[in-house]
């Protein structure tokens, strides 16, 4: 388990017996920091949300109903720059929604990309079928949330798990 102490402002590492229903270990570790949390993400939204600038810029590109604008924050890591140092940085993408129930990802602020059949209209005709075979059989394998190929493993997913 990793664990962030925000009055700390310091990583842990924990490893929990199952078995035992007990932590055998714990550990601070320096110099490192934890992913950004959920409660973060709703911090950076409501602040991006209440910011004039942002409210002016949502504004001049013809936004009327700021409640249809769906601010994701995304963890924008950290690269060594001195300026990212001891800083929690997160990259607030930004969407707009046609209504409450549209996709919220379908529309960048800066340009359309719902492809949902009632915003699209008529799919296109001209397009042909695609066959993918490997008569020989498959060279990866699926395992669950892993992946297999080659010499590649993989975890597919949002959430840490164990390995193939």
């Amino acid at each position: 388990m990793v664990f962030l102490d925000h009055d700390a402002e310091a990583t842990y590492e924990a490893v929990v017996s199952l078995d035992e229903q007990r932590v055998t270990s714990r550990e601070h570790v320096p110099g490192t920091q934890h992913r950004v949390m959920f409660d973060q993400f709703a911090e950076c939204e409501a602040v991006v949300r209440a910011n004039p600038d942002f409210q002016a810029a949502i504004k001049k590109r013809g936004i009327t109903d700021p409640s249809l604008v769906m601010i994701e924050p995304w963890s924008a890591g950290n690269y060594g720059f001195d300026d990212e140092q001891g800083r929690r940085l997160v990259l607030a993408r930004n969407f707009v929604r046609t209504s409450t129930t549209d996709n919220g990802y379908a529309r960048p602020i800066e340009g359309g990309g719902n492809c949902a059949p009632e915003f699209v209209g008529a799919f296109r005709k001209d397009l042909k079928p695609l066959e993918i075979t490997q008569p020989e059989g498959a060279i990866f394998e699926v395992d669950g949330h892993g992946l297999a190929w080659q010499k590649w493993r993989l975890r597919i997913g949002f959430n840490p798990g164990k390995d193939l």
